[in-house]
């Protein structure tokens, strides 16, 4: 018996690993930057690095100071509203036509008696 359901297709997987590739980023983050000892275990191939660098631009200090790297875009500036005052606005009327499956018939059925 053929199954109802239809396969997914790439892109929703794809979406569906982005998804929780980037929640368990987020999770990954916010574990390191809530313990010291972790963060440290992170950097602990490099010796001269904890003492030499103060993690200014550590990937975990930045997402726990809730840092955001701003971006070099161009301001756009939102054109100016232009109102129109010389033109008179039409009234609005609203025309509605009487449902014919609710009036009652022009005539009965015919008699047969």
């Amino acid at each position: 018996m053929p199954s109802s359901r239809a396969k997914p297709s790439v892109a929703i997987l794809t979406r569906g690993a982005l998804v929780w590739l980037l929640t368990v980023t987020v999770f990954v983050l916010g574990l390191l930057g809530a313990a010291p000892s972790a963060h440290a275990w992170l950097h602990s191939d490099d010796a001269d690095h904890a003492v030499a660098h103060d993690d200014a631009g550590c990937a975990v200090t930045l997402f726990a100071h809730g840092a955001t790297t701003p971006l070099e875009l161009p301001r756009v500036v939102a054109p100016r509203p232009v109102f129109i005052t010389s033109l008179a606005a039409e009234p609005f009327i609203l025309l509605l036509s009487a449902a014919h499956h609710l009036t009652p018939p022009a005539c009965g059925p015919p008699c047969t008696g």
